[in-house]
C-alpha cells in the first residue's frame, strides 16, 4: 500500500496520491492497528510529501500529516516509548507546513479593524497554520503534556530566533495559541 503512495507522488500523478490518502485516513479511523507495526516506517516513506510545494491541490501536504496525526491520537503509545524521535519529527513537519505560506502580507492584514476577529478565511496560507495548529493540539492531548511540551519548547525556541522572517514567529506563537 505505501508504494502506491511513493510511486504516485515519484510520477506527480496527485489524483492517485490523493485517493490513496483518503483511504489510508479512513483506515485510520476505522483500524488504526492495521498501520502499527509498520507507521514508522510509512512515516520515513512518506513525510517528504509535505515539503512537496508543487502541487495544484495543496492540501495533499495536509493528507500525509492528518494520517499521522489519526493514528497517534488512536495509539499513543506508538511514539510514547521508542519513538520520540519520530514525534519530534512529527512536529517539525507540522511546523515547516505552518510556515510555508505566502511571505507577502498585506497592509489590512497588519491593521486590521477595531474588533475584528479571523474567521477561517479558508486561503491556503491560512488553512496550513489552522491546521497545523490542530495538529498541534491533538498531538499534545493524544501523547500528553510531559512528553510533548520539551519538544515543543525546543522546535518553538529554534523558530521565534528567527529574526529574518515573520512566518517563523508566527508558527511559533500559533502553536501555542
Amino acid at each position: 500500500m505505501v508504494q502506491v503512495l511513493v510511486m504516485a507522488t515519484q510520477e506527480d500523478d496527485e489524483v492517485v496520491l490523493q485517493d490513496a490518502w483518503i483511504e489510508f485516513n479512513e483506515i485510520a479511523e476505522i483500524e488504526p492497528k492495521f498501520f502499527q507495526k509498520q507507521f514508522k516506517e510509512i512515516f520515513m516513506s512518506t513525510c517528504h510529501i509535505v515539503s512537496k510545494s508543487d502541487f495544484t491541490n495543496p492540501q495533499i501536504r495536509q493528507q500525509p500529516i492528518e494520517f499521522y496525526v489519526t493514528v497517534i491520537e488512536r495509539i499513543p503509545s506508538i511514539v510514547k516509548k521508542s519513538n520520540t524521535d519520530l514525534l519530534k519529527n512529527l512536529i517539525e513537519l507540522v511546523f515547516k507546513l505552518m510556515i510555508d505560506i505566502d511571505e507577502d502580507i498585506e497592509d489590512s492584514w497588519c491593521r486590521p479593524k477595531e474588533g475584528f476577529k479571523d474567521a477561517d478565511e479558508g486561503e491556503d496560507g491560512e488553512d496550513n497554520v489552522n491546521f497545523g495548529k490542530g495538529c498541534v493540539d491533538k498531538i499534545v492531548s493524544a501523547v500528553g503534556d510531559e512528553l510533548c511540551l520539551p519538544l515543543l519548547s525546543v522546535i518553538v525556541s529554534n523558530v521565534l530566533e528567527n529574526n529574518s522572517d515573520w512566518r517563523y514567529k508566527n508558527a511559533g506563537l500559533m502553536a501555542f495559541s
